[in-house]
């Protein structure tokens, strides 16, 4: 009877406390489960969407690299710029390009156009010695034919048959030398005004070389046409901001001339955060210089195509907004700050 009982009690004693400890596993887990429950509820309720950007001027002056009529300028080196911040006024000079080799082909098509010019004035000059000399030719003609009329009208029986016979040999000849001068003094003359459009063309294909390389050097300054002050573009393939010695291509943002008189701010969302956001949310903006100042902006435009950026592989999208109507924007905030968004509904 011992025999069968012991085992028994051997079983409970061995059980007991393994029972307890997989009870205390359950409550443990369930009790690990509701913390990582709440857990991830507080996160998400103190997840937020921050936006990067910057302050910027909707009416300012957007410097681009010039489109030059000559396809050969159109990536030019960025000579000298304003000082970044610096202020300038209507008609100051913010941006010089490199002319160096508009200017030597401007010299060089400047010889080109008086060569042109000259050789156009020798051909003409040419072509009204030859009218003259036909004309002269023409004149000779026509007193020749004169006087071999006279003499062809004697006549046949009051001289004799030989100097008749000459005399109506030269009447013939000396009209046919007429004909011929005629025919020339007219080819002449066609010849010249058949050749007048052909030289003002070359002229005006010439000047018109000349006046295209003159506008290109002229477009390598560039002025202010508005108060304010500069700021330096970005180089939209490589993200970098444009300085003296950069290369620039056409259509490029080379500089901004801002104020305060229209100010907007710009920001990059994260394709992962687009979809929180639309027109008319609210944003609250914040300088990382100035985090003590703070403005309600509302989003006006957000763009339908994401760009990459040179500080992460994901697309971001381009967010406009504006100050609200109520809100006063500090005299601190200036065009290229850079600021933090926070939407807030």
């Amino acid at each position: 009877m011992k025999s069968c009982i012991w085992p028994a009690a051997l079983l409970v004693l061995v059980t007991s406390p393994l029972m307890a400890q997989s009870e205390d596993a359950a409550t443990g887990e369930a009790a690990a489960t509701i913390a990582v429950s709440e857990s991830i509820e507080a996160g998400v309720a103190r997840s937020k969407t921050l936006l990067t950007g910057e302050i910027e001027d909707a009416a300012a002056q957007q410097i681009l690299m010039p489109r030059f009529v000559i396809s050969n300028a159109n990536t030019r080196t960025v000579e000298w710029l304003a000082p970044e911040g610096s202020a300038v006024d209507v008609g100051d000079l913010v941006v010089r390009l490199d002319p160096s080799d508009l200017i030597a082909q401007k010299e060089s098509l400047e010889i080109q156009l008086e060569d042109t010019l000259a050789n156009a004035e020798a051909q003409t000059a040419q072509q009204d010695l030859g009218i003259f000399d036909a004309e002269t030719a023409l004149i000779r003609a026509e007193s020749t034919l004169e006087l071999a009329k006279l003499d062809a009208s004697t006549p046949k029986g009051t001289i004799p048959d030989l100097t008749y016979e000459r005399n109506q040999l030269s009447l013939a000849n000396a009209t046919n030398a007429l004909k011929r001068a005629i025919r020339a003094y007219e080819d002449a003359k066609l010849a010249k005004e058949q050749a007048i459009p052909l030289r003002e063309r070359t002229v005006d294909r010439a000047q018109k070389d000349m006046d295209d390389v003159d506008e290109a050097v002229g477009q390598t300054e560039i002025h202010a046409t508005q108060p304010g002050f500069v700021i330096y573009g970005t180089n939209s393939w490589t993200d970098e901001k444009v300085y003296p010695g950069a290369a620039v291509m056409s259509s490029m943002e080379i500089a901004k001339v801002a104020s305060q008189d229209s100010l907007q701010f710009r920001f990059w969302a994260h394709e992962a955060d687009v979809r929180t956001i639309r027109v008319g949310s609210k944003v609250a903006v914040t300088p990382d210089a100035l985090p003590e100042f703070s403005v309600i902006a509302e989003i006006t435009w957000i763009s339908s195509q994401a760009n990459t950026r040179d500080w992460s592989d994901g697309g971001y999208f381009q967010v406009i907004a504006i100050p609200t109507k109520d809100e006063r924007i500090p005299a601190e905030f200036l065009p290229g700050m850079a600021v933090v968004g926070e939407v807030v509904n």
